[in-house]
């Protein structure tokens, strides 16, 4: 049988499993030269999968030094690209110590390294494992490949790693042999259309290292695997074989999770285990195969995203379900958005920033805020509009749940210093490494942030109805938020006189009915005991209880030119706009108020039509007589908030005002 028809075979159809092993023992056999060795190797092609044999002998031949350094390579890589399809890794982790040997060798340590993170566990990491690597690390540098599989011993046995793992998230291995994946890809496809995938490992690229026009299965594994592997312990019970939640219950204390962690994007009960058992490893797992296939589908092929918006539909149904942002998915929005056009899967990319964690306002608006400002004015009000209610449901998810989150982690954290057995995290199930940061200075200039790009947005856009209802939208969450944290912030000067001298009564109501919840806020504050406070609470206080002053100016000026016709009489104090001198015409200070307010003549011309009497001409110079019944008749029309805020701000009754 020639070579270029064994090479054919294999493309085609792969071999079964006696081939396989037939054929792996023809090449480590070293009756041939390295080159025809090498082309048996990579044709080891499964049309199932991957028999231990195989494995053992694959692993016993690299340890007798007969075979080059280039076939054992080769070896490695072999294994690596045919993880998913292993009959079992338990025969491959019975031979971790053989393993663990080649380290020594620095052509076999990138890919023996990748091989045992796949396959470490936690009885796996010894103290004599763990100075080897340090030695090595110190011996060779901090290559990424040995940064990752300490990562994993410091998160195993974090009293046995002293060295500080970087804490962003980082590829620590080479995507390697595309095209042999893809061939190995295809014959699965072929032999099993329905995307067999093998329960008991774990999918370290499934699929990611794979182009996705190749692709013809869902990127997330099943569970219901025809190859599930039912050979455990009587004391553990396959995850696979778990049919409902009551079974869930009763096991949870023996089930055996499987290799496939990533099927957790689609699994319920998997879900429930990750969130009421949280494990760090679980966690590690989720993230790093969630990071290759990002990187691939969003970063690495950007022209080929079909199937992205599946997978950030489950990214989004899953932190949805957990009440929790998955830290690699923030690490990959701070890459992506710096070359995203604003368009692909905008809903769901917009959607996946409402849930990233709390972190330095510094590093907010360099990774999220910064191309999302580019964004918003280079597009269309619809897209600023998207904006502003992303940032709102931000601010609403950073105050009310990561604030919480992010100051019971943090002393976690510190516990965890002063015990080290101390390994369980209960508020959060993708723990990491925290920093103290300032968590109300940030939000205060988020939002800041948000008040300043919605301001020039309206400029932008003329004032545009639906924008303002959106920033109206975002200023009423700042106020639901301030019962939260001791501040107040109110809109600047463009956004309050906007509403003021706008055409639309829906946005004068609702700038009145927020500046009547502002009140609310100022007066809980003042009430607050600022001992009590710690120090940036306090001067978030201090902030707010300045803003009262500009605050009694605006609801003057509201007053002035909505009820007593005195909007452009000259102040000498109180006013925040100015007018020009001279300006002083009697029948335009009548025209700003409510009465002939051009925004209220729709309403006014409907009140007196109800209320006159036939074939009486209809003026507005009518309500003067009929003031109080003209502010219950704007309730019934949706528009009690600027009823409620004259009666709450005027000293006399509303109908006794002049």
């Amino acid at each position: 049988m020639s070579l270029e028809y064994v090479e054919q075979i294999a493309a085609e159809s792969g071999f079964s499993p006696d081939i396989i092993v037939d054929l792996l023992t023809l090449a480590t056999s070293g009756k041939y030269n390295e080159t025809v060795s090498g082309r048996l190797i990579r044709s080891l092609i499964p049309s199932t999968v991957i028999p231990e044999d195989a494995i053992i002998n694959a692993v016993s031949s690299m340890c007798t030094n007969a075979l080059s350094t280039a076939l054992q390579s080769l070896l490695v890589r072999w294994l690596l690209v045919c993880y998913d399809v292993l009959e079992s890794n338990k025969a491959l982790h019975s031979l971790y110590t053989f393993l663990f040997y080649f380290l020594e060798n620095n052509t076999l340590c990138p890919f023996v390294c990748h091989l045992l993170y796949l396959l470490t566990r936690k009885q796996d990491v010894t103290a004599f494992r763990v100075r080897a690597l340090l030695q090595l690390q110190r011996k060779m540098g901090p290559q990424p490949h040995l940064m990752g599989l300490l990562s994993l011993c410091k998160l195993f046995c974090p009293q046995m790693v002293a060295i500080v793992i970087p804490k962003r998230r980082r590829n620590f291995f080479k995507r390697i042999d595309k095209a042999w994946l893809a061939k190995v890809k295809v014959v699965q496809d072929r032999q099993r259309p329905e995307a067999f995938l093998s329960n008991n490992n774990d999918s370290h690229y499934s699929p990611s290292d794979l182009p996705a026009k190749r692709l013809k299965t869902d990127l997330v594994p099943r569970l219901d695997s025809a190859y599930a592997n039912t050979s455990s312990s009587s004391n553990h019970l396959p995850f696979a074989q778990i049919r409902n939640f009551n079974e869930l219950l009763q096991n949870l204390d023996r089930l055996e999770l499987p290799g496939q962690m990533a099927a957790v994007f689609k699994d319920r009960h998997l879900q429930h285990v990750l969130m009421c058992h949280p494990d760090p490893v679980v966690a590690l797992r989720v993230q790093y195969w969630l990071d290759h296939v990002l990187y691939r589908d969003f970063l690495e092929s950007p022209g080929s995203r079909s199937q992205g918006h599946d997978l950030l539909a489950l990214l989004i149904e899953l932190a949805d379900y957990l009440q929790e942002g998955i830290p690699v998915c923030q690490y990959f929005l701070a890459n992506f958005l710096h070359v995203w056009n604003g368009s692909d899967h905008r809903a769901l990319v917009l959607k996946l920033l409402t849930r990233i964690g709390l972190q330095e306002y510094s590093e907010l608006h360099d990774s999220v805020l910064e191309p999302l400002r580019k964004l918003f004015f280079a597009s269309s009000v619809y897209f600023k509009c998207q904006v502003v209610v992303c940032l709102t449901e931000l601010l609403h998810n950073l105050v009310t749940v990561e604030i919480q989150r992010h100051t019971h982690s943090l002393a976690w954290q510190k516990e965890q210093l002063l015990r080290p057995s101390l390994l369980s995290n209960s508020h959060s199930v993708f723990p990491e490494q925290l920093d103290e940061i300032y968590v109300h200075s940030s939000v205060a200039e988020l939002i800041g942030f948000v008040g300043t790009i919605a301001s020039l947005g309206l400029q932008v856009e003329h004032n545009n109805v639906l924008l303002m209802h959106c920033t109206l939208t975002f200023f009423e969450e700042v106020c639901r938020l301030s019962q939260h944290q001791a501040m107040v912030f109110l809109p600047n000067d463009y956004i309050v006189y906007s509403c003021l001298f706008s055409d639309c009564a829906m946005t004068l109501t609702r700038m009145c009915n927020l500046l009547q919840r502002y009140k609310t806020c100022f007066e809980r504050i003042t009430k607050q005991d600022a001992f009590s406070l710690s120090t940036d609470e306090a001067d978030l206080r201090k902030h707010s209880l300045l803003q009262i002053q500009r605050y009694n100016s605006i609801v003057l000026d509201f007053i002035d030119t909505l009820w007593r016709y005195r909007a452009i009489i000259s102040k000498e104090s109180g006013s925040v706009y100015k007018l020009v001198t001279g300006i002083t015409e009697e029948k335009v200070n009548h025209v700003l108020s409510i009465f002939q307010h051009h925004s209220m003549l729709g309403y006014v011309h409907s009140f007196l039509q109800k209320t006159q009497p036939e074939g009486t001409v209809i003026h507005p110079v009518a309500l003067k007589k009929a003031k109080e019944l003209y502010l219950e008749s704007l309730k019934e029309d949706h528009l009690g908030g600027i009823s409620e805020f004259l009666a709450s701000s005027l000293k006399k009754k509303p109908n006794s005002a002049d």
